[in-house]
């Protein structure tokens, strides 16, 4: 497992340019003979074909960009500006990260508060490549963005699966800064229902069935429908507190009914971001036991 997360993220790229590693995850589909294709947003839809006789529509969605950092502009000296557009980062997070990179970069924040880093050699991606480190130590995987690219290779997961409905996977686009992204594939695709996948700042052990703020982004009547489809929800942790992105939630307000599970991340968008090895195991076999709810 942790090798395939390794091999994913070295294709690491700023939000608003994911092609490479979108490409790579296209590579893997076409092995199992997916249909894949891009929507006009530029999220990768995949298609798993369903063998039950009332066969429903699922839509499982992640993201595939990597802590907001957006490529907004180059020159012929391949200077860049990457901006910071989530909208929960503190101006203070900033300053530390504009801190940190001017030790070896030209970097500021602009009169937007958008970060900027100016090299003549230095491109975003490799930016971003060079700051990761991973470590594996027992069960524990560490490093930046772990949790990301472990949901990645979860949907990846599902590519030999055989279910009993029809499953979409959309690998999604601009996540941190587009909230649209999601909610534009589920209006194009009109699923029967949503399972949102995001990373969630916790120390449990089992993967989490998430809410918010009392608002209620996981469906109970989905989450009935699975218990009496013998999937044990009661193994996941209901938690009001922690939330993925604003942009995972979105799908929520289409009338659409959402199932949002979140994998416990410790440290989360931290350089020594961990994630359990089980858990991210368990939360695939989640997502398998709910590709094959009856209807």
């Amino acid at each position: 497992m942790f090798n395939s997360i390794l091999s994913l993220s070295s294709q690491m790229n700023a939000t608003g340019n994911e092609t490479e590693l979108l490409s790579a995850i296209e590579k893997e589909a076409i092995k199992y003979n997916l249909e894949c294709n891009y929507d006009d947003l530029g999220n990768l839809i995949i298609r798993i074909t369903g063998n039950g006789e009332r066969k429903k529509k699922i839509l499982i969605s992640c993201t595939v960009d990597v802590c907001g950092f957006i490529c907004l502009a180059s020159d012929k000296d391949k200077c860049f500006l990457a901006s910071t557009r989530n909208l929960d980062t503190k101006k203070n997070d900033k300053l530390k990260l504009v801190s940190e990179t001017k030790k070896q970069y030209r970097a500021s924040l602009d009169i937007n508060d958008n970060f900027v880093v100016r090299s003549k050699v230095l491109k975003i991606g490799d930016y971003l490549k060079e700051k990761v480190q991973y470590k594996i130590d027992e069960n524990l995987a560490s490093g930046k963005f772990i949790g990301k690219y472990a949901l990645i290779y979860a949907l990846t997961c599902l590519f030999q699966e055989k279910p009993v409905n029809d499953i979409v996977l959309c690998f999604a686009v601009e996540g941190e800064s587009n909230c649209s992204a999601q909610a534009n594939a589920a209006g194009h695709q009109k699923p029967d229902f949503v399972l949102l996948m995001g990373t969630a700042p916790s120390d449990s052990k089992v993967p989490l069935i998430v809410l918010k703020d009392g608002k209620i982004f996981s469906d109970p009547a989905l989450i009935e429908k699975a218990k009496a489809s013998r999937v044990k929800m009661q193994d996941y942790v209901s938690d009001s507190k922690n939330a993925v992105t604003k942009a995972e939630s979105v799908a929520s307000y289409a009338s659409i009914p959402t199932l949002t599970l979140a994998l416990p991340c410790r440290n989360l968008m931290e350089s020594q971001e961990s994630i359990e090895i089980p858990t991210c195991k368990k939360l695939i076999e989640l997502m398998r036991s709910l590709c094959n709810i009856q209807f």
